[in-house]
């Protein structure tokens, strides 16, 4: 009889089939692991970095979406590197454009001044049209990120709309790549790129 795959995640023993991902194994488990690159059913990339895992015996923090899991192996998802790393960048994805979402300088106040401070924060008195159900801005606030740490990267308000099923406003971009593995990966149209 063969060995079970085994990997220890939190302190937590689980099986796991070859191929699976850290990713794959904890959110099978519900163990919650952050992502903003990552979309189900295309090649994971890495890119946003939010799934930084601790691997034992690791150099350095690793990307759950795109490393394997491996026998015996030993994860911490929120240890205080991790957490340390996703703040630093939550922080550097809020300065790289439009993401008036997560100002967070007026927790003391009532929510509806903290609301209208971010209502007029970018000068166009609009707020994001995913304000609310944003994954962006639900990791800010997981991870108590103002996004005030860094200045604001300068950026035009461009947005693409030539294409009637397709708008994107490339102010509030962070490059995840989403869009383009839907495109590519899943629907296979080749609609778009990065680039």
């Amino acid at each position: 009889m063969s060995e079970k795959n085994r990997i220890t995640i939190n302190g937590n023993c689980f099986d796991f089939s070859p191929g699976e991902t850290i990713l794959q194994v904890a959110r099978r488990n519900n163990i919650d692991i952050p992502t903003l690159c990552y979309l189900k059913g295309a090649t994971p990339t890495g890119a946003c970095r939010m799934c930084v895992v601790e691997i034992d015996g690791a150099r350095s923090l690793m990307t759950a979406c795109t490393v394997p899991a491996s026998n015996n192996m030993i994860v911490q998802t929120e240890s205080e590197s991790v957490v340390k790393s996703r703040k630093l960048t939550l922080e550097l994805l809020l300065s790289s454009g439009n993401h008036n979402c997560a100002i967070r300088n007026s927790d003391k106040g009532d929510w509806t001044d903290f609301q209208l401070q971010v209502h007029n924060y970018d000068g166009t008195g609009e707020l994001c049209p995913v304000w609310g159900d944003c994954q962006l801005q639900d990791l800010a606030y997981r991870y108590q990120v103002t996004g005030s740490r860094f200045p604001k990267a300068k950026t035009s308000s461009q947005l693409e709309d030539v294409n009637p099923f397709i708008v994107r406003d490339f102010s509030r971009c962070i490059l995840c790549g989403r869009c383009v593995q839907a495109c590519n990966d899943i629907q296979v149209n080749q609609a778009i790129q990065f680039g």
